[in-house]
Formats: structure tokens, C-alpha cells, sequence
């Protein structure tokens, strides 16, 4: 056998590296002869094997914390109905909670996101699929005079900030810049903003709609200069998508590319990325599925508009995991004054028994995962409190989310006299994710709004508890450059995820490795026996579902969410 090794130098910055050398000691004189001993292959840096052995791994050891706080005021529940252990003996069941590793797997731009009722109209919003953008409450006007300006009211958290342009698809459709955030009492900072826009005595307002967010809108765009008239506009439906289908003789547009499109007739004005059939025809999925467009113009647009999708969260782990009691258990925060139960305080460890293995797993843009999610999972049933069915719906809707008409899904059905269903335990079940905006100018997505998890006690089925179950593991993080390469040059290697824009131009942004930073940029953590070890610290704010409250109808108000009783900072 042969004696050939392998021989490593010891790493300049490893905190166990021996201060003296330990392997092979070479004296370095400029007269030296060349080092030539047989059994030596080659001399290698320990910190660059550690280094490209971390890089290359997929396997991921998740473990942390978690504690849950809740007033607790609506039930008689004790702590052990809180608590995150096991049953059984032996302890192999999930007693209230399931705790799950997830990954966003793919985009779904055809859910419905359907706010709740608008306070000042006896109908109920229509829903919209996530594609057509952030639904709004209303348009108002800031004054009562011709120094009046355009402000929007929304459901959602709008993540817009001055000097933001948007486009409306209501009857106020067009470009609109932000000025402020908040209406015109300086309130709801994250939830309205006011324009640049200026508006006339009785201007026309809108109730209801949608918005995307638009990034390098010109001046061109915004006064929809030098559009192209279609001559013929036809409706396709094919695999139950509806298509309008424009001929225009040399239109000049590009697969991809987003346009701005006009029907004065049929009230119509949107931003839609088309798709070319050739030199002559291009068609775009349409919001009019039953009537043909007529008397149509477009152009094409030099800003890049927002594209809006949910997020499905996929389960990548099994029921192998431990949960235990803390040592030290107890927080350092009283007990709240609503009942002698108060927080639910004790502190819980977890750690999953095999490795998370990502290796094959691609993010909901086909690329490299960069974040991973633990699911905090409620069971229904009698063990021992009495709880409801538990159904998932948007956060915007707490108020509201016992009307079953607008679940998005069911997560534990109750079980009379025992534990509700686990509906979602195996590998490769899903869950509704977040809703989320994307832009290809900028490569950045932003998380619009998450869902949240409901249930209440049987005895006290008008009112209820809700959560957010799902806590983001940010395993790695995208450089902040953008790389460009242009279409005839030869570039090797692209990331999965590269956009292609219609001219052919690749974009794409680097995942840093672990442990390299861009400034403040960057993620670490510990690396052993060729697995990531990922620790987290997680807390589950159990917030009361409130009452009802109405302005002297049946129609409930637009709260802002909060958790001011037995309110709890850490």
C-alpha cells in the first residue's frame, strides 16, 4: 500500500492554530533548493478545504428556541395548553404544536387576495388574484378645495416610500407619485400615502382596486405620449386563462416587454407584460374575459412595473425532532393582570434529529435557496382546552378570519375527545406562503403581507386567537451588485435565477458565501462534520382576535393590528 499523505498547514485564522509550525517546517531562504519529498502530493491551506467543504455542503442541523406569549384572556386554558412537548410513551406525537422546516418553492400569481369590506360601502371587496398587484381601500381627496391632492387608502402595508411611482388600475389609473407616507392627519403611516397628484373640485374618486409599483417611470410614461392604435383586438381562452389578442402591423415589441394598454370604450387601462406570436400579433392575459376590447392604443413602457405572486411554503422535514423544557425556563416579565394565568412563559428548546438536506432544492425563482422557514404549527382538538378548527388567512383580515368563506386553508381539523388532524405532516405537503412583490430592474422581492394562523376556543366561537406561523431562516443572502452581461457575450456558470430581459440582456445577483460579508451584508454560522448548524430564537405572539366593532351598521371598521394587553417587548 502506498504511504503518499496528504499533509495540511495549519490555518493563520483558526483560533486552535498552534502558534509554532507543527506539519512541515521549511526554512525560507532565497537559496533554497526546490522541496521534493515522494510521499508529499501536495500542500494545501487548511482554511481553504474548510472553506470550499462549506460551500459545497447542503445539509443543514436546524435547532433554537421558542416561547410563546399570550394574554390568554379569552379561555381558561393552562400553560399545558401552550407548551410545545410531545405525548405518548413514548413521546413520539406532537401534543399542541408541530413544528416544521419549509422552503418557498414556487410562485402562484392566480390566488385570491380578498380584503375584508370597505368601512364606508354596504358591499364586500371583490378579491383579485395576486397578479394584479396590492389592493386599496379607496382614493380620497387630502382638501375640500383646488389645492386638493390624490391620497390612497390600502389594506396591506403598501412598502412604498417618497418618491415611489405607482399605477392605479381603477378609474384614477395612471401614474401617481408618492409625496407622504400616511393620510391627511399624518395617521397610518404604512397603510396610505398622498400624491403628487393634483385633483379638481369633485373630482372623480374610486372605491376599491389595485396598485403596482412602477421602477424608472418617464416622463413619456407617465403622459402616455406617441401610443399605437391596434387594429383588431381578439379573446382567446385556452387551459382557463382569458387572452386578448392584439393585431397591430409592426408593433415593435419584444417577448417580455411590459405595455400600457387604453379602451376608452370598454373602461380599461392597465400594465401587462405581453407575449409576441409574431411580427404582427402579440396577446396578454386579460381582466376582461368576456368582452373584446375595442378602440385600443398601447405603447410600450420605459419603467419597470412590479410583478405580484404568493409564495407556497413546501415541508422538507419529518416529525423527527425533540422538544424539551429549558433549563431557567421562566422569563424575567410579569404576569399580565387579566387572570391569575397570565404569559404563557416558559422557554422550550427544540432540534430537529436529521439533517435538512437541501441538496436538489430550488427557491420559487428557480435558483439557489437562500432562506428557509420554521413552521409553528397548532393543533385543534381537546388536549386538554377545547380549541376550533385552525384556518389560515391573510394578516390584514385578523378581524375577521372566522368566516370560513375566506380561509385560505384549513390547517388542524378538531377532533372530538382527542387532538385535532395534522393535515400537513409528510414531505412535500404546502402551505399558502406570503404575498409578495417582485421587479426585475432591481431583483428585489419584499414580503406585501404574510398569513396568519386563526382558532378559538369552542366556548367562545366568536372571538379567537391568531399568530404568524412562519419564522424566516436566512441561510444566505444575495450580493448587493447586479451582474450584467450582454446577449452575444459567452458567459459560463449563470445562476439558475438569471433574468433575461427582451433585449437579451442577463441580469443576475451572486449568493455570498457563509461567512463573507459586503459590508454589513453577509450571513455565519458555526460549520462541523460537513453540516451547517443553524441556531434560532423564536417567539410566537398570541394576539386576541377582537370584537367586532361597528361605525352603526353591521359593517366592521379597518383596525390597525396591535397587541396592547399584557403587551410584552423582547
Amino acid at each position: 500500500m502506498s504511504d503518499r499523505i496528504r499533509r495540511l498547514l495549519n490555518s493563520e485564522k483558526s483560533k486552535l492554530s498552534e502558534s509554532t509550525p507543527t506539519n512541515i517546517g521549511i526554512e525560507l531562504k532565497g537559496n533554497m533548493k526546490p522541496f521534493n519529498d515522494p510521499n508529499i502530493i501536495d500542500i494545501v491551506s487548511q482554511e481553504d478545504i474548510f472553506n470550499k467543504e462549506r460551500e459545497d455542503s447542503k445539509k443543514y442541523r436546524i435547532y433554537g428556541n421558542v416561547r410563546l406569549i399570550t394574554t390568554n384572556e379569552l379561555s381558561e386554558a393552562n400553560i399545558f395548553d401552550w407548551d410545545f412537548l410531545f405525548d405518548g410513551n413514548p413521546a413520539l406525537t406532537p401534543n399542541n404544536w408541530l413544528i416544521q422546516v419549509l422552503t418557498p418553492i414556487r410562485n402562484d400569481s392566480t390566488v385570491l387576495i380578498h380584503p375584508r369590506m370597505d368601512p364606508n360601502s354596504s358591499s364586500p371587496s371583490s378579491s383579485k388574484p395576486a397578479s394584479y398587484g396590492i389592493p386599496f381601500i379607496r382614493t380620497v381627496q387630502t382638501t375640500n378645495d383646488d389645492r386638493a391632492k390624490l391620497g390612497v387608502d390600502f389594506y396591506m402595508k403598501h412598502k412604498l416610500e417618497v418618491g415611489d411611482y405607482f399605477f392605479i388600475n381603477s378609474r384614477r389609473g395612471g401614474f401617481h407619485q408618492v409625496e407622504s407616507l400616511g393620510n391627511k392627519d399624518g395617521e397610518n403611516l404604512d397603510k396610505s400615502v398622498i400624491t403628487t397628484t393634483k385633483l379638481g373640485l369633485n373630482a372623480p374618486l374610486s372605491v376599491g382596486g389595485t396598485i403596482k409599483k412602477v421602477i424608472g417611470v418617464s416622463e413619456a410614461d407617465i403622459e402616455y405620449l406617441n401610443p399605437i392604435t391596434a387594429t383588431h383586438v381578439d379573446l382567446l381562452v385556452t387551459g382557463g386563462t382569458n387572452y386578448n389578442v392584439i393585431t397591430s402591423v409592426g408593433h415593435g415589441l419584444n417577448n417580455g416587454d411590459f405595455i400600457q394598454i387604453k379602451s376608452e370604450i370598454n373602461n380599461f387601462n392597465g400594465l401587462f407584460k405581453v407575449l409576441v406570436m409574431d411580427l404582427d400579433k402579440f396577446y396578454f392575459e386579460s381582466n376582461k374575459p368576456t368582452t373584446p376590447l375595442t378602440n385600443t392604443t398601447f405603447r410600450r413602457l420605459d419603467g419597470t412595473p412590479c410583478e405580484y405572486y404568493v409564495r407556497k411554503f413546501e415541508v422538507i422535514s419529518t416529525n423527527d425532532y425533540e422538544t424539551f423544557e429549558t433549563a431557567f425556563a421562566n422569563t424575567i416579565y410579569p404576569k399580565t393582570i387579566t387572570n391569575n394565568l397570565g404569559v404563557a412563559n416558559k422557554v422550550y428548546s427544540f432540534q430537529f434529529n436529521k439533517d435538512i438536506n437541501i441538496n436538489g432544492i430550488y427557491s420559487n425563482r428557480n435558483g439557489k435557496p437562500t432562506q428557509l422557514y420554521l413552521g409553528f404549527i397548532k393543533r385543534a382538538g381537546q388536549n386538554t382546552h377545547d380549541w376550533s378548527n385552525v384556518t389560515s388567512d391573510w394578516a390584514e383580515n385578523f378581524n375577521n378570519t372566522q368566516d370560513d368563506n375566506y380561509i385560505l386553508e384549513t390547517i388542524s381539523q378538531r377532533v372530538s375527545n382527542g387532538v385535532g388532524t395534522i393535515e400537513k405532516q409528510n414531505y412535500g405537503d404546502e402551505y399558502y406562503g406570503d404575498f409578495v412583490e417582485f421587479n426585475r430592474l432591481t431583483l428585489e422581492e419584499t414580503t406585501i403581507s404574510e398569513p396568519i394562523h386563526r382558532f378559538n376556543p369552542i366556548s367562545n366561537n366568536n372571538n379567537g386567537y391568531y399568530f404568524k406561523p412562519f419564522k424566516k431562516l436566512q441561510i444566505r443572502v444575495y450580493s448587493n451588485n447586479i451582474g450584467e452581461a450582454a446577449s452575444q457575450d459567452n458567459v459560463i456558470n449563470l445562476p439558475t435565477d438569471t433574468i433575461t430581459y427582451p433585449d437579451g440582456t442577463r441580469v443576475w445577483k451572486d449568493i455570498l458565501s457563509v461567512g463573507y460579508y459586503e459590508g454589513s451584508n453577509g450571513v455565519d454560522y458555526p460549520f462541523l462534520n460537513n453540516s451547517h448548524y443553524f441556531y434560532s430564537n423564536n417567539i410566537i405572539y398570541m394576539r386576541v382576535q377582537k370584537p367586532k366593532f361597528t361605525n352603526g351598521t353591521n359593517r366592521p371598521l379597518i383596525e390597525q393590528e396591535d397587541f396592547k394587553v399584557g403587551d410584552i417587548q423582547c
